[in-house]
């Protein structure tokens, strides 16, 4: 039986360079195909992590379809999942089991944006 497609956006790869260096949320990207049924499971914990990590950015890629994709990021398989951040990855799963590592990953990574940036104070200069 084939997996249903993901519904949040799917990637495409358009402009893939510019896309990935002008991020500036955590995204995570799903590589998937429809005829394997790892994908279906990571998929169903997929569809619960959008609804539970709002500052994170979800997309899909279509293994099957859009290999070049595969190709620029190292992807040999699927299912795969990149935890991206300012466009840089930061972890990579291959497995439908990895759910506490994916969630791992989201929160630390939403708890870095919440946590307040330091302000520097002026350094006061004494003139002797």
């Amino acid at each position: 039986m084939l997996n249903p497609k993901p519904d949040f956006p799917q990637f495409t790869g358009e402009r893939m360079k510019e896309w990935l260096s002008e991020m500036s949320m955590p995204a995570l990207i799903f590589f998937w195909c429809d005829w394997r049924d790892e994908c279906g499971y990571m998929l169903s914990l997929l569809k619960k992590l959008v609804k539970e990590y709002q500052k994170v950015d979800f997309y899909w890629v279509d293994a099957d379809r859009q290999g070049n994709i595969c190709r620029e990021l190292s992807v040999p398989g699927v299912p795969t999942v990149l935890i991206l951040k300012n466009g840089k990855e930061e972890a990579r799963f291959i497995c439908s089991s990895s759910q506490p590592g994916i969630r791992h990953h989201l929160d630390e990574l939403v708890k870095a944006m919440e946590r307040p940036r330091k302000t520097l104070l002026p350094v006061p200069v004494f003139m002797w």
